[in-house]
């Protein structure tokens, strides 16, 4: 099991994941296990799963690593976790061409509509004028900083 200490240690030495944990303390989600606390939603106190993945992540990006593959469980929160991440990196890297693949049309809906509900979920200004929603359609999420998710669906393979 993780420790919840492990998380602030490794923050120490990387000034991104301090950072990102700061994004996540005012993230608000929809849950179903805990009731929302106002409209913005529910806190989202990470799972031990969603801890481990998070140092997982920050340990390869301290030796250098910049891409990660996550086998993932059902349940686990790792895709609230990972969205949050997304949106967290487009925001602090102004001109970034993201890309969130999914499986199905349904999942990229479903995600895209998570994204918007993140970005609506913070208080207003938390981002400054630097950061704020420009235009959100099927095909992408633009922001002002000049960054952009591009939602594609890669589809699945039939055996």
């Amino acid at each position: 099991m993780p420790s919840p200490d492990r998380l602030h240690t490794l923050a120490r030495r990387q000034p991104w994941l301090s950072l990102f944990l700061k994004f996540l303390d005012r993230l608000r989600i929809d849950s179903k296990e805990v009731a929302a606390e106002d409209e913005r939603g529910s806190r989202l106190d990470l799972w031990n799963s969603q801890r481990l993945a998070l140092e997982q992540i920050a340990e390869g990006r301290a030796k250098g690593q910049h891409m990660v593959y996550v086998l993932k469980l059902r349940q686990g929160g790792i895709s609230t976790l990972l969205l949050a991440l997304l949106l967290f990196w487009v925001a602090t890297h102004p001109r970034t061409i993201a890309a969130l693949v999914c499986n199905t049309d349904k999942v990229r809906d479903t995600f895209r509509d998570t994204l918007n509900r993140f970005m609506a979920s913070f208080p207003p200004n938390f981002f400054g004028a630097s950061f704020k929603k420009d235009r959100h359609s099927s095909a992408h999420f633009l922001f002002t900083n000049g960054s952009r998710i591009d939602y594609l669906v890669a589809g699945t393979r039939k055996v």
